[in-house]
């Protein structure tokens, strides 16, 4: 069994909200075996599922439409990986949810929905995507219907994208301790109580939760799939101790540092390549 994954850079005119478009496939006439395990990584997703489409063959266009948006996450989702894999996929980046639908991010945590239901009007049918015969290929038919779609949109709130760009700057260069709320707060040039409600509606969480997500996600590259010593990764990702630590791997992967480790060591996930969030 051979489950393959693929991930291209945006185009330039699409980067300021896209971070990756990306494919996942099982080889030709073969079964994607097992699960995967996503984490929350602060963005939301626009999703088409062609599963079923590849296991029926001719059959294509049957049952509802494959597009859905796929919401800010706070928890795992364990996806399971049987019958014909194939997903594709384009990874927005955090903060843009405004400049994507009209739903403000709060609302569509945790959800998956179709692409309808969120406003999101794509002139390009499921099954012209199911064709294509590469991630290539689908990115070229949809990149400029997604311009398209983005630029008539609102562009985003600079307030939000700058406060994101505090706490990711902050853990890129490997600062312990992340800025706390009230001063990126006054660092953007807003009040906390300001900052909280334009986060909800452009980022999709509070801005308290974004910042441990954003040290979770620190700590997951430290650890180096698991390899590094836990309480090494806690210390230096800032949290107060290896116990800190376990708590966030509780409430944002649904299972413990070591378990995670160890899905990591056979093939590690698409979501974690090193660009997939950025």
């Amino acid at each position: 069994m051979n489950t393959v994954y693929e991930q291209l850079a945006p185009p330039a005119v699409l980067a300021r909200w896209i971070a990756a478009f990306w494919q996942l496939r099982d080889a030709e006439g073969e079964q994607a075996p097992g699960a995967q395990r996503v984490l929350p990584d602060g963005c939301v997703d626009i999703l088409f599922d062609f599963g079923r489409w590849r296991a029926g063959g001719c059959n294509v266009g049957m049952g509802a439409p494959a597009g859905r948006l796929v919401g800010t996450m706070t928890r795992a989702l364990v996806v399971p990986m049987s019958g014909h894999a194939d997903l594709f996929g384009v990874r927005f980046r955090p903060g843009v949810i405004g400049s994507l639908t009209a739903c403000p991010g709060r609302t569509v945590q945790d959800l998956s929905i179709p692409l309808s239901e969120a406003g999101i009007h794509l002139p390009v049918s499921d099954e012209e995507l199911w064709r294509e015969s590469s991630l290539a290929n689908r990115v070229r038919r949809v990149s400029p219907i997604l311009q398209r779609h983005l630029e008539s949109r609102p562009s985003g709130n600079s307030t939000v994208l700058a406060a994101i760009a505090a706490w990711e700057d902050a853990a890129c260069e490997g600062i312990g301790m992340l800025p706390s709320v009230t001063a990126v707060a006054r660092r953007v040039g807003t009040t906390e109580r300001s900052l909280e409600r334009r986060f909800g509606a452009w980022a999709g969480y509070r801005p308290a939760q974004f910042r441990r997500l954003v040290r979770f996600r620190a700590a997951l590259k430290v650890s180096d799939a698991g390899r590094r010593p836990w309480a090494e990764v806690a210390a230096r990702c800032g949290y107060a101790d290896q116990s800190h630590l376990s708590r966030d791997f509780s409430e944002f992967a649904l299972t413990t540092a070591g378990s995670w480790a160890a899905e990591q060591q056979p093939v590690g996930f698409l979501q974690d390549s090193s660009e997939a969030s950025r």
